[in-house]
């Protein structure tokens, strides 16, 4: 039986390949294909995109979708994916960023979050207020943490940033996860997008002198 349909972008056709057949082990019934551009003309009636994040193919996959009056939930993925990496997909409009090798679980919830913020008729108000919400359960340099990740520093950089310990940055990572009720580095990304939180100088812009 099958539990969902999925378009699956990727131009690597070995790890499309895998991917495949790993999904069709979940029951989940996965289209390849190689470029946006073939989906382009080949649009079906899929529950959500899953896309290898690679240079502008968010961006053309939103564009092309926009194009032709669609809308669906637009996943991105990719191996060992970076906070900036992260950031830059949700911004060029990623739904959610998976990072391989995923679950069921993991894939059914990121549908659902997208799927749920749409079709739910959430505005991107609303979605700011909740992640506003959120943050503010943060202690104040919890907050600077999670405004450094947003914006694609890695815990070293953080660490000098705040003058602590990179462990240290671990630790308030870990802890301001657990507040927020967050499992993925990915999820805390996107709420501090949505609060406003990243900037290229975030300690500054957040905490002026």
């Amino acid at each position: 039986m099958i539990a969902m349909r999925l378009a699956l972008i990727d131009t690597d056709c070995r790890r499309r390949g895998q991917l495949c057949f790993a999904l069709s082990k979940m029951a989940v019934s996965a289209t390849p294909f190689e470029s946006v551009s073939e989906i382009s003309s080949n649009w079906g009636s899929e529950d959500a995109i899953l896309i290898h994040d690679e240079p502008d193919a968010v961006v053309d996959a939103m564009v092309s979708m926009r194009d032709r009056g669609l809308w669906m939930p637009l996943i991105a993925y990719s191996r060992r994916p970076t906070p900036p990496q992260v950031v830059r997909a949700v911004q060029d409009g990623a739904s959610d960023f998976l990072a391989l090798p995923f679950t069921f679980q993991d894939l059914k919830q990121a549908i659902a979050r997208s799927e749920n913020d749409e079709r739910g008729g959430v505005s991107r108000k609303r979605r700011e207020y909740h992640a506003r919400g959120l943050v503010e359960q943060l202690s104040r340099r919890e907050t600077q943490v999670l405004s450094c990740i947003a914006s694609g520093m890695p815990n070293r950089e953080i660490g000098r940033s705040l003058s602590i310990s990179p462990r240290t940055v671990e630790i308030h990572r870990s802890n301001l996860m657990k507040r927020m009720g967050l499992q993925h580095t990915a999820e805390a990304i996107r709420v501090a997008i949505e609060a406003g939180l990243n900037d290229r100088d975030p300690i500054r812009r957040m905490f002026p002198q």
